[in-house]
């Protein structure tokens, strides 16, 4: 516990207005989260959540976001009782042991990696924005286990090798399970007679099928989803903490019009761009892919904050009745790609022309 002289006093306010989007992102963390209970029916669906979020239990890491604010708050004078109950609740739930498969078995060790690294970022960081705290945790704690990988086969990257090797093999075996359980969805009567009265859905269902079937896992750009899947659950559980509790570690999350970062991310970029074009050198190569996922998906979201910012937001449903009617034309992946090269493009030009600085913001007050 960080002595009362040199520990920054604990911060106290009204908690923020609004728990409906909270608890809306709460529900589908559940959700998404069980997907290995999901019926047959969303077979494919289920393989493309287990292949955006490497760490199933995205409510999982909430908790250990949580458990990070609680020891954070006790250390700068809040309630032991409190950070008892959460370090208990995540030595409990680790202590269950790991599922069967690889996907499953990382999930307990990296939760309690990132409770610790957020917890300490907190400590460290005074009052600082979400996000200044949040990135440096995830990239700590994803370099403490990349270097426990590295050295555990007994050699420099053979642990590496290995967990890769299984981990696509896992993911493998998740699609085919995926596939023939969505096979004999498609051969029972009642899908049979959707089908008949709706030919559509089952041409839509056999081309889905067939674009899961050629795919292969994104195995080399497991490091960017997780630090994206992380930073999604720290954001969740930092929305609740100044819900739940009044000792505040920092100020809470702006609204997503609001949302900028430091300018100087962009080289992010541009080392990502340089090191993916190295086709000779296949691990920068994927050092950089990663890069540019992570701060691809940065300036989108900064994007989106200027559409918002402009009220573009206000014609959301819109842009996604388009998104979704386009889907069985153009497939799965043109069209939020499509989506998302524009918020990029706009979240980087905000970069040099600040966007938002022309005129007063006609978005709602709202925030996570």
């Amino acid at each position: 516990m960080i002595p009362a002289a040199s520990a920054p006093p604990p911060t106290v306010g009204a908690e923020p207005s609004g728990w409906g989007r909270v608890t809306a992102a709460l529900a589908i963390a559940a959700i998404a989260s069980a997907v290995a209970v999901w019926p047959p029916s969303l077979a494919l669906p289920a393989v493309v959540v287990e292949w955006m979020f490497p760490v199933p239990s995205l409510i999982g890491l909430v908790a250990a976001g949580l458990t990070g604010c609680a020891v954070a708050a006790w250390a700068r004078g809040g309630r032991l009782g409190l950070a008892v109950v959460a370090v208990a609740v995540m030595v409990s739930w680790a202590m269950r042991g790991p599922a069967d498969g690889i996907v499953r078995s990382l999930t307990h060790g990296w939760s309690l990696l990132v409770a610790a690294c957020f917890g300490a970022a907190c400590l460290v960081s005074g009052r600082g924005s979400f996000l200044a705290r949040a990135l440096p945790a995830v990239a700590g704690a994803g370099l403490f286990a990349l270097a426990v990988l590295a050295w555990r086969g007994g050699a420099p990257g053979a642990g590496v090798a290995v967990t890769g090797e299984a981990y696509t093999a896992d993911l493998d075996g998740r699609r085919g399970a995926a596939l023939e359980a969505w096979q004999r969805r498609t051969g029972s009567a009642a899908w049979q007679g959707t089908a008949r009265r709706v030919p559509a859905v089952q041409q839509w269902g056999d081309r889905a099928a067939q674009w899961m079937a050629a795919r292969t896992p994104p195995t080399r750009l497991v490091p960017a989803l997780l630090l994206l899947e992380t930073l999604l659950a720290l954001a969740l559980a930092w929305s609740l903490w100044h819900r739940l509790e009044r000792t505040r570690l920092g100020a809470p999350l702006t609204r997503l019009a609001a949302f900028r970062f430091h300018d100087q991310m962009v080289w992010g970029v541009i080392a990502g761009v340089v090191l993916a074009l190295l086709p000779s050198h296949r691990a920068w190569a994927t050092v950089g892919l990663n890069l540019l996922v992570v701060c691809g998906a940065l300036y989108a979201l900064r994007g989106v904050g200027v559409l918002m910012w402009w009220g573009v937001a206000r014609w959301w449903w819109t842009g996604v009745a388009v998104a979704v009617c386009s889907i069985p034309f153009v497939g799965p992946v043109p069209g939020p790609a499509t989506v998302a090269a524009v918020a990029i493009l706009i979240g980087l030009g905000d970069t040099w022309r600040d966007f938002r600085g022309i005129a007063p913001s006609m978005a709602g007050p709202a925030r996570l």
